[in-house]
């Protein structure tokens, strides 16, 4: 009887610690569980808040540098008055035949003085006159350099360039330009005389340094161990 009655009681015993021993493990199941959920979610939350305020500070240098190129863009264009193009008499630019184009009385082809006292009185933003022959418009006047210290002269606005298509049809263009190396915001202000688009004023506030700044800022953002923001464009 002995034998049975301690039987018996070992097998209860070796129920309940099996029982103990699911729950336990149940249980910690649960709390580990839940841990990672609640480490999962308060993740979640702060990098959804960091990205957050990325994003505001992307959009606040985009909307300050679009605001100063707007500001330089209406310098610019306030310096150019009586403006008149002659189809009938050519200058010849890096082997283009241009119109000649008159500013304030003055011959505008290879002529950089408008747009030298335009980067003197800003500090450095850049400008460029285009005029337009046919459906091109070809840079006649600048002071934006090549990486050779020569001006990016005789040249022309790419068909491509997202602002060609706008300035086409008399509408302004504001958008970021890299330009020989370096990043700009840039301002394509269409030049209308008889409801045609007859010229280009063109501006551009240098924001290299700015934007590598930003970009710096962004890249030092860390997610957990490994993880980093990359922005595309």
């Amino acid at each position: 009887m002995n034998f049975i009655k301690n039987s018996v009681i070992a097998k209860v015993v070796s129920v309940s610690i099996i029982s103990i021993s699911i729950s336990m493990a149940i249980l910690t199941f649960l709390v580990v569980n839940n841990s990672f959920e609640m480490i999962k979610n308060n993740t979640e939350k702060t990098v959804q808040k960091e990205l957050s305020l990325l994003i505001e500070n992307i959009n606040t240098f985009n909307k300050v540098a679009k605001s100063g190129a707007n500001l330089s863009g209406d310098i610019f264009l306030s310096m150019l008055n009586d403006i008149k193009i002659d189809n009938s008499k050519n200058i010849e630019i890096e082997n283009l035949k241009t119109p000649a184009l008159y500013i304030n009385g003055n011959l505008v082809n290879l002529n950089f003085d408008l747009v030298d006292k335009f980067t003197q009185i800003t500090n450095g933003s850049i400008a460029t006159i285009f005029v337009r022959k046919d459906n091109d418009f070809i840079r006649v006047s600048t002071s934006l350099k090549k990486e050779n210290g020569q001006r990016a002269i005789g040249t022309k606005l790419d068909i491509n360039h997202p602002g060609y298509k706008s300035v086409l049809e008399g509408k302004t263009y504001l958008g970021k330009a890299l330009l020989f190396g370096k990043e700009y915001m840039t301002k394509y202000i269409p030049i209308i005389e008889d409801n045609e688009v007859i010229a280009i004023a063109f501006i551009g506030s240098d924001i290299s340094s700015d934007l590598n700044d930003l970009m710096q800022t962004i890249q030092n953002r860390v997610i957990g161990k490994s993880g980093y923001y990359y922005i595309l464009n």
